[in-house]
């Protein structure tokens, strides 16, 4: 299966989040990533309250406090990868 990107808008996070999840786990998918500007309080918290965590592998740097990769998205463009793994259950 490929990957799938989605980008949400603020306004509509929890409902198109609430279906995502549900697509990843009928497509049997293993995990969900989000990826957002780490200075972004917001949306980590927001993610982190869902049962994200940080990305923390090789790579990353603290910035603003939390685990990100920098340049991610080009320079200066730095992202902080957030993951939740999906137990089908």
């Amino acid at each position: 299966m490929a990957p799938k990107i989605v980008y949400l808008s603020p306004r509509h996070t929890r409902p198109w989040l609430a279906m995502k999840y549900a697509d990843a786990l009928a497509a049997g998918g293993r995990q969900v990533q989000a990826i957002t500007w780490p200075g972004n309080r917001g949306s980590v918290d927001f993610h982190k309250r869902l049962g994200f965590r940080p990305d923390d592998g090789p790579g990353t740097t603290p910035i603003y406090g939390v685990p990100a990769y920098p340049n991610f998205d080009g320079d200066g463009q730095d992202r902080a990868v957030l993951i939740r793994a999906l137990d089908g259950g």
